[in-house]
């Protein structure tokens, strides 16, 4: 056995005793550790050409990378001669010959994560992924230029947890059904728009990203099933007014709002609901005044607002905030008016005839 292998399992065994007094059958295996077989279970190098097989024999799992395919048919190939096996990955990188995935075209073969990534991809059959229904824990497809996906079936993927679909051709916003999804990435699609009740079967979301998508506006309450919700995305859209509602949610986690690089001129009141530490970026937007209403209750519930970029222009709208040091310690201390001076260095006492 590799001397270094052969130390790493003891020393592994070593850590698992320390954490398991009492386990009768630890120090048994430490010394036998040297008898120990890491037998490669990969498949015969080439039965699965141009695709390569990677065990990594520390937790014994299989992965596959079939960069190199020449096209769908020999992508076909590869799988259709293959027994049921498990991998732990599949990895297609950079590669510019494969448009489809056609439905069955992994046969037997099932995977716990699945990434083809800056690829030339344009479509995904139904039944392409199926295979994997019960065991994927990871979809990503970045950087492709896919239009048509189906996202119908994720509902049948229990397990997954992790599913990206960032820079590609998605024109409309998907309807999406996962009891266990806590990511979903369509950065970079020109989606657009997304229905009040996009979210509404999603309800185990923790990080949602949005950017670059083409949204022009929210509805009121998109957000409100999402319980678990932490890390909200909609930086670099097209978001000019923020009604009352549009980012309700029932999530007391909930801790970063990116709405930075947009067009927001107008925030209305009650458009956030204010959780404990939450962080709202606004910076590089239109807002042109901090209305009491609007902001009060949100930094008087220790919600931080990042400001930088914004034509602000700091009259007696910020008294206020100004005013109230306690207050003015939730802005970013990047924040400026549109003559550049920061917020926090603005004197108290020009605002105190306001």
């Amino acid at each position: 056995m590799n001397l270094f292998i052969q130390i790493s399992y003891k020393l592994f065994l070593l850590l698992s005793f320390t954490q398991c007094i009492g386990c009768e059958n630890v120090p048994e295996l430490a010394e036998n550790a040297d008898k120990f077989d890491f037998e490669q279970a990969c498949p015969d190098a080439d039965d699965i050409y141009p695709c390569e097989c990677i065990f990594n024999d520390w937790n014994n799992t299989m992965n596959l990378n079939c960069t190199m395919v020449e096209g769908e048919d020999e992508l076909a190939q590869v799988f259709a001669s293959l027994p049921s096996l498990n991998f732990d990955s599949l990895v297609m990188s950079e590669n510019r010959n494969v448009k489809i995935l056609k439905a069955g075209v992994f046969g037997n073969v099932t995977f716990k994560e699945l990434s083809f990534t800056l690829g030339v991809l344009e479509e995904v059959e139904a039944g392409a992924l199926d295979g994997s229904m019960n065991t994927a824990t990871t979809i990503e497809f970045d950087a492709n230029d896919i239009s048509i996906f189906p996202f119908e079936t994720i509902e049948g993927f229990t397990n997954l947890r992790y599913l990206s679909l960032e820079k590609n051709s998605i024109a409309v916003f998907p309807r999406i059904s996962s009891q266990s999804l806590n990511y979903l990435s369509l950065i970079w699609n020109p989606t657009g728009n997304f229905p009040a009740d996009a979210f509404e079967n999603l309800p185990s979301l923790i990080i949602v990203e949005l950017g670059l998508s083409d949204v022009v506006s929210i509805e009121a309450g998109a957000f409100s099933n999402l319980s678990e919700l932490y890390e909200l995305g909609l930086e670099f859209n097209l978001l000019s007014h923020i009604p009352a509602g549009a980012f309700a949610t029932s999530s007391a986690n909930l801790d970063e709002i990116y709405i930075n690089n947009n067009r927001i001129e107008e925030v209305e009141p009650n458009a956030f609901q204010a959780v404990n530490g939450m962080r709202i970026y606004l910076s590089d937007n239109k807002l042109t005044l901090l209305k009491e209403e609007v902001w009060r209750p949100l930094v008087e519930a220790n919600v931080h607002l990042g400001l930088y970029g914004n034509p602000l222009e700091c009259g007696c709208d910020l008294a206020w905030l100004v005013l109230e040091p306690e207050l003015m310690h939730q802005v970013f201390a990047n924040s400026q008016c549109a003559d550049g001076v920061l917020l926090h260095d603005l004197d108290p006492g020009i605002f105190e005839d306001c």
